[in-house]
């Protein structure tokens, strides 16, 4: 299959993207302006507040950093990727055909051209004549159709010099991305040991070169002990999700050997957005669970919507909007814990967890719904082996019941939405 150009879908994709990282890049600057005002407040001056200084500016500074300098990259290389597509829709195999088919024009032009030299001496005076004109006509349409066919392989070549053009654009953007992506990864670990840096932190000099060098200088002459700083109760309870298009490894279920059945699904663009239950339902199929508990100790004890037709969310004090309520992977929140959800979109919303979910699941009790389970929880094996992954599930209030968040009237901003991050935030008693 040939190249293909479309400059209109390019453009718009390109627009809406250039519009996310406005939006996201901003989220950022405020960072490193929080950043600035935390280092720079003389009255936290403990030896663990300057411990916690120096680990926030080599982290969150530099992931902040990071990421502005991803949108700086990824907005050259748009400008370069619009001002080099230009405006016609090309498709290579269209165009070759078309080539094609103007050449065979020319031979047939060309076979009548031989064939009215060879009759000249049998056709007389007034026969050459018009034979003449005849052939003069022909060699001005092939004349013409080469010109047609110069036309065509110039937009070929026109592609494939896009082609190279563009081919290296974005990797900058991708090699930070990865950059950052570590960072955020590493941000709750030890980050300076006795000797320095802790080994393998490539990032640090990837995002923050000769200036992690005079950091770390400055940070050699304290005292190093066990007592985390700051830095690491903010970036625990991450939850990084994978990219639409990754390749992912999901189980299909345990068999009866104890086994898992794994295969390998590519993420879909989109979550699911699953319901857990409704209050009535837990009520009455789980009444004796743990889950039933914990679900009605929190609706009698915090302001909520439990008799609404709606997704089930709690007016919570220091919240601004409601906190929905739900389940997220088990392993990852404990039961009462708020995580902030951050949609890729750039837009977020906080999440009650009232329940968790098993990936321990067997084959027969997965099967039914085609659904799957991994690292993030629960999900559903679609067409051409992609994965719809589900990372919350919801509980509605009342008896309300529907088969996704987003046919709520509060969840309809989930609609074609997937989740990019989570972090845990806050806690809430509830009792067992």
């Amino acid at each position: 299959m040939g190249l293909v150009l479309d400059p209109a879908e390019i453009k718009i994709n390109m627009e809406i993207l250039r519009s996310y990282l406005e939006r996201v890049i901003v989220r950022y600057q405020n960072v490193l302006e929080r950043v600035h005002e935390y280092n720079s407040n003389e009255d936290l001056d403990t030896k663990s507040f300057r411990k916690s200084k120096h680990k926030m500016d080599i982290c969150y500074r530099l992931i902040a950093e990071g990421m502005i300098a991803v949108q700086e990259s990824m907005a050259g290389d748009i400008d370069t990727l619009l001002s080099s597509i230009g405006d016609e829709y090309l498709d290579e195999d269209e165009l070759i055909a078309q080539i094609e088919r103007l050449k065979m024009q020319c031979a047939q032009y060309e076979e009548k051209i031989r064939s009215l030299q060879s009759m000249k001496p049998i056709l007389g005076l007034v026969g050459s004549s018009r034979a003449r004109g005849l052939i003069e006509r022909y060699r001005k349409n092939i004349e013409n159709l080469k010109e047609q066919i110069a036309v065509l392989q110039e937009k070929i070549n026109f592609l494939h010099e896009t082609e190279a053009l563009t081919a290296n654009l974005f990797e900058s953007a991708m090699s930070l991305l990865t950059a950052v992506h570590n960072a955020i990864t590493d941000g709750g670990v030890n980050l300076r040991t006795e000797n320095g840096f802790a080994g393998g932190l490539t990032w640090l000099t990837e995002l923050g070169g000769a200036e992690v060098e005079e950091i770390d200088e400055v940070g050699e002459t304290e005292e190093v002990d066990d007592v985390d700083g700051k830095i690491d109760g903010d970036m625990e309870g991450v939850l990084v999700l994978p990219q639409p298009g990754d390749t992912i490894t999901v189980s299909r279920g345990v068999d009866s050997n104890g086994k898992h059945i794994y295969v390998d699904a590519v993420v879909s663009q989109w979550n699911a957005w699953s319901i857990e239950y409704s209050i009535s339902k837990c009520n009455s199929e789980y009444s004796d669970g743990l889950c039933c508990e914990r679900l009605n100790y929190a609706v009698k004890n915090y302001e909520c919507n439990k008799n609404d037709d709606d997704l089930l969310m709690f007016n919570l004090e220091g919240y601004d909007a409601p906190v929905f309520a739900g389940a997220m992977v088990d392993g990852y929140a404990d039961i009462g814990d708020i995580v902030k959800v951050t949609l890729d979109d750039g837009t977020d919303f906080n999440f009650l967890i009232l329940d968790v979910k098993d990936t321990g699941h067997t084959i027969e009790e997965l099967a039914e719904d085609n659904q799957c389970q991994c690292e993030w929880g629960h999900g559903y094996i679609l067409g051409e082996q992609k994965v719809q992954l589900s990372v919350c599930e919801f509980i509605t209030a009342g008896g309300y019941s529907v088969n996704s968040a987003i046919y709520a009237d509060s969840g309809k901003f989930l609609l074609k939405r997937s989740v990019v991050r989570a972090q845990i935030v806050d806690s809430i008693p509830i009792c067992d």
